[in-house]
C-alpha cells in the first residue's frame, strides 16, 4: 500500500517546478532501553534489554499553490530476551506519511495519508499494552478533504477517514482483517461580522 501513498505524491506534484521551494532532512536516533515487565503480565516473565534504530527522512516540495509533504520513516528493535520466534519483541516496522495541499481560486483540496508495516507486537503494545502472538500488520489510512468557498464569509467543507488494517495469517490467532470508513464532516460554515455593533474610533 506504501507504493499507492508514494504514487499520490507524485501526482500532487505541479506540472510547473521551477520556482518550486523543495525542502530535504533526515535524521537518525538510537536509544536503549531496560523494562522488568514489558508486557504488563501478570504470568512469569523475563526482564528485557533492548536497543531501538530510528531513521526518518523528509522530502517537502512547496508553491504558491500547492504543498507536499513526504515522511518515511523506519524503526529497528532489537530486545534480549529468550522468547519464541511467535512472541519476540524483535521488530522491523516501516511508516511514510503524506500531508498534502492545493488551493485554487474557490477550492481547497487536501489530502492526508498514512502507511504503516510493524508487528501486533508492536502496534499493540503502543496502543493498549497487552499484546498477543507477533504477527506482521499493514495499516492504511486515508483523509481526503474539500472545501468550496462561496465568499469571503462562506464556506462548505467536505471530509472522509478511511482505514484498512490486515495481518499476516489473522485466521490461525485472534486478529482480524477490517476497513473503516467514516465521513468525517460534512457541513456549511458561515461568518458575518456586524459593523453597527463595533466599537467606535471617537
Amino acid at each position: 500500500m506504501g507504493k499507492y501513498i508514494a504514487a499520490l505524491f507524485l501526482i500532487c506534484l505541479p506540472l510547473n517546478l521551477i520556482a518550486a521551494e523543495w525542502l530535504t532532512k533526515y535524521e537518525a536516533s538510537l536509544k536503549t532501553e531496560y523494562d522488568d515487565n514489558k508486557r504488563l503480565t501478570a504470568l512469569p516473565h523475563d526482564n528485557t534489554f533492548g536497543s531501538i534504530l530510528g531513521v526518518k527522512g523528509k522530502l517537502g516540495i512547496q508553491t504558491e499553490k500547492t504543498v507536499v509533504d513526504l515522511t518515511p520513516r523506519a524503526r529497528f528493535s532489537k530486545y534480549s530476551s529468550e522468547d519464541t520466534d511467535e512472541d519476540k519483541l524483535d521488530s522491523n516496522d516501516y511508516f511514510l506519511d503524506l500531508n498534502s495541499l492545493w488551493v485554487t481560486e474557490r477550492f481547497l483540496w487536501g489530502l492526508n495519508g498514512k502507511y504503516s508495516r510493524d508487528t501486533s507486537l508492536t502496534s499493540e503494545l503502543e496502543d493498549t499494552g497487552l499484546v498477543q502472538t507477533s504477527k506482521k500488520r499493514k495499516k492504511v489510512d486515508f483523509n481526503p478533504t474539500l472545501v468550496y468557498e462561496f465568499n469571503e464569509w462562506t464556506n462548505l467543507q467536505f471530509a472522509i477517514d478511511f482505514t484498512r488494517v490486515e495481518y499476516k495469517d489473522a485466521a490461525l490467532v485472534r486478529l482480524i482483517d477490517y476497513d473503516f470508513k467514516d465521513r468525517k464532516s460534512t457541513r456549511l460554515n458561515s461568518s458575518h461580522t456586524d459593523i453597527s455593533r463595533m466599537p467606535s474610533s471617537a
